[in-house]
């Protein structure tokens, strides 16, 4: 097949980090590029942070500079982070990053589409302003859903936490003044050339996806993915279980409450080594006990090849991570669409979860103790998953359906 222009649009919600929505397609573009096609990658609705940058120019596609956003549109990191956490407000978040840019940004997001003509894009289903832009460009689109929520049936409840109703209407008529009336799952729009989602039956179990939506595998990078960093694993006792815990990009500067406290009192009683990637938490290293490690940001996929029981806020990147180096997960949710992702994980019996408000030290305690448990059933379920997911190559199989749409 003849070399092809491919246009990834990725969801960068502000200058922090965005990993849960860059890495799943970081494997993609890599198997992209090694078949040949010319990659650009354009974040949208935010310009890119300095982590993210240098992440992508890494891995090596061609970094595109999105339209300028007027300052204030989307509010910073620390606010969005806590807003999200707010059942009462988080609704807010959502509409100020997805819906609120459009109309600033979709003439100079045309203009790009004109400058560099791509023949086909790979967007995240949660980019409206690249979703209209393609539609409106006449370019075919293959949607990525940068987890499972494509899976989830029409409604909110009971996926997210809080009411998203006051979005719901003016979502709507944001797409009916371009002429478009999609089949929304969620807060994701699929697109009508083809879609892909990251995981398997194995754990998603019986799902109705929309229309032309394939179930790959999980998005595995190929090679390095860019972000990976120095840990001091030398640190980490052999003799001892690990527990990683690491609660996604979004909330790393957020204190965590009482789950730190309690993950620490936890993982001290089992004589366990703890491992966290939190900015906050690493703030204060120097107060935590010895079996306790705190790192700004963690090199997940090798961290996971050595864990013994990984605790998460139910991010869709971290389950399938988890998922795929066969570790029994501990689920949390704090916001977002984690809840979702903490009933399918439960559902599946591929771990345990606890909602914040109930974890203790003895509810993270009795967990845990589970989870390390080789004789556990959670660890079959796991083991039965973990095959599944290393015998589907979810970024192979993703490159290739783009292939043959752009065909």
């Amino acid at each position: 097949m003849t070399g092809k222009h491919v246009l990834v649009i990725s969801l960068q919600v502000g200058s922090g980090a965005s990993k849960g929505h860059l890495n799943p397609l970081v494997g993609v573009a890599q198997h992209l590029m090694g078949r040949g096609h010319r990659v650009s990658w354009l974040p949208l609705p935010a310009a890119i942070g300095a982590e993210d940058r240098a992440q992508l120019t890494d891995v090596g596609v061609e970094l595109v500079e999105p339209p300028a956003l007027p300052a204030g549109v989307i509010a910073g990191p620390e606010e969005l982070a806590a807003i999200a956490r707010d059942p009462a407000r988080i609704w807010e978040a959502y509409r100020s990053f997805l819906l609120d840019p459009v109309p600033h940004l979709l003439d100079g997001v045309g203009a790009v589409l004109a400058r560099l003509g791509p023949d086909i894009a790979l967007v995240d289903t949660m980019s409206y302003t690249g979703i209209i832009a393609c539609e409106l460009a006449g370019l075919p689109w293959v949607g990525a859903c940068a987890g499972l929520k494509l899976l989830h049936p029409p409604g909110f409840s009971p996926a997210y936490r809080g009411d998203m109703s006051p979005v719901v209407a003016p979502r709507a008529d944001l797409f009916a003044r371009h002429g478009l009336d999609p089949d929304f799952r969620l807060f994701e729009c699929p697109s009508p050339t083809a879609n892909v989602v990251f995981g398997t039956e194995e754990l998603v179990g019986d799902v109705f996806p929309p229309r032309r939506t394939w179930l790959v595998g999980p998005t595995i990078a190929p090679g390095r993915r860019g972000d990976e960093t120095v840990f001091p694993f030398d640190r980490i006792p052999e003799d001892k279980p690990l527990v990683y815990a690491s609660f996604g990009s979004v909330h790393t500067r957020l204190s965590g409450d009482g789950v730190i406290d309690a993950l620490v009192a936890a993982t001290a009683k089992l004589g366990a080594t703890l491992v966290i990637s939190s900015e906050a938490v690493a703030a204060r290293a120097g107060e935590l006990p010895d079996h306790t490690i705190a790192t700004p940001y963690v090199p997940q996929l090798e961290m996971l090849g050595r864990a013994d029981a990984f605790v998460t806020h139910g991010g869709a990147n971290s389950v399938m991570e988890g998922m795929y180096f066969g570790v029994p997960l501990l689920v949390i949710p704090l916001a977002s669409d984690q809840p979702m992702q903490a009933d399918l994980v439960a559902r599946a019996g591929a771990g345990i979860a606890v909602e914040r408000e109930d974890l203790t030290t003895d509810s993270a305690f009795a967990a845990l103790t589970r989870l390390l448990d080789r004789d556990d059933p959670i660890r079959h379920v796991v083991a039965r998953i973990q095959k599944s997911y290393q015998a589907n190559d979810g970024a192979r199989r993703a490159a290739e359906i783009v292939e043959q749409a752009a065909s």
